[in-house]
């Protein structure tokens, strides 16, 4: 049986329609200033290369379903099969679903029908359930969850799926089935999954649900809200951290996509200019918080690890590199990137550096990083100082 295919949208709709939402999410207009972009080709301190110029975004507030009828969950995409229909419900936002179906059927742009290959249904219509798409990935994590887990309680029968990344990390997850720096987050919120953990999801069966609710999540970056990301510093920064002002580059290690060429030699000369590179990945979330809130000046890798800019505080001046061009599309990861230095006010410059790879992901290519980039970025921070 082909399914029709529908959208974020469609599901507020119908979820309105059936009375299941507690309310219609509230929208916010949220303003993103112009950003200056330098060039390593092009580098003048005096002018910048390019501008991305400020737009007017718009974000949803997450807000709960209260699905009182009997519907079906995809556990290999948590879509949610309703009257002929499957819409978007779980992780949808980060994480591409159309790939984990067998067979798409393209009538036009707007009526498209897909099918899955057939498989075990599990009943689960003996309990209220409350569904949670967890992502054990840094990045993943914050976009598609953060903004959700504040919204269990105690009395919560939590179902739990992790579509892309449980086994990638099973050797290295907690109990609540995290890698260990989500897993220590959750600690410093004081949310514990496992406390209220009901079922996991499998990824080649279906569910049937007769009582199943959710929060919602605009699929539209950026999807974390201001509100979230001050909540995050009220319950994890220590007032005691002791504020160095240092300069601190934030590296990547051991990763197949986006590395960084010549990382070891820009590594020593920001030694030389009196600066530190660590990599989160490698460090427990308490040394990355001290990290990230002594520094005043950081150089990024544009990337999952822009999301420990959430420990920074106010004033800290930040210069995101990305590959040459990236900049040119305003709503890729750079918007949420622009949208949490509002929130957090924080100092945003971009610089592109040359890249090898495609030219048409260009957030994936490898980042050609060299002594001079470093000098010019240095200058940018230098500049900011003076003003």
């Amino acid at each position: 049986m082909f399914l029709k295919l529908k959208t974020f949208d469609d599901l507020i709709m119908l979820s309105n329609e059936k009375g299941w939402l507690s309310k219609l999410p509230i929208k916010t207009n949220i303003n993103l200033p112009e950003i200056k972009v330098y060039s390593h080709n092009k580098f003048n301190l005096k002018k910048e290369y390019k501008k991305i110029e400020s737009i007017v975004i718009n974000q949803f507030s997450s807000e709960q379903l209260n699905i009182n009828e009997k519907v079906i969950i995809v556990g290999s995409c948590l879509g949610l099969i309703f009257e002929g229909n499957i819409y978007p419900f779980g992780t949808y936002h980060s994480y591409n679903w159309i790939p984990s179906f067998d067979q798409i059927k393209k009538i036009s742009e707007d009526e498209i029908y897909i099918k899955f290959r057939k498989t075990s249904l599990v009943n689960c219509l003996d309990i209220q359930y409350d569904m949670i798409g967890i992502v054990s990935h840094w990045g993943h994590f914050f976009v598609d969850t953060i903004d959700r887990i504040f919204c269990i309680n105690n009395k919560s029968n939590l179902v739990f799926s992790d579509i892309n990344f449980f086994k990638t990390f099973q050797n290295d997850i907690d109990k609540n089935y995290c890698v260990k720096q989500i897993g220590e987050l959750l600690t410093f919120l004081s949310i514990d999954i496992d406390k209220n953990l009901k079922l996991i999801l499998e990824k080649d069966k279906f569910y049937e649900f007769n009582k199943i609710n959710m929060i919602t999540l605009s699929s539209k970056k950026p999807s974390i809200s201001e509100a979230i990301y001050q909540k995050i510093q009220d319950l994890v920064i220590k007032k005691n951290i002791n504020d160095k002002g240092d300069l601190l580059y934030v590296g990547r290690n051991d990763v197949t996509k986006r590395r960084v060429i010549n990382q070891d030699q820009v590594i020593s000369l920001i030694k030389n200019i009196g600066g530190k590179a660590i990599f989160p990945e490698n460090d427990n979330l308490t040394t990355s918080i001290k990290n990230f809130h002594s520094s005043s000046k950081i150089i990024l890798i544009i990337g999952s690890t822009m999301f420990n800019l959430v420990f920074c505080k106010k004033g800290t001046h930040i210069v995101c590199i990305v590959p040459h061009n990236y900049s040119n599309e305003p709503m890729n990861s750079l918007a949420m990137l622009r949208h949490m230095c509002v929130a957090l006010n924080l100092i945003l410059d971009v610089y592109e550096v040359e890249s090898s790879g495609s030219h048409v992901n260009l957030l994936n290519n490898d980042l050609i990083l060299k002594d001079n980039d470093i000098l010019n970025i240095n200058q940018l921070f230098k500049k900011t100082q003076l003003i």
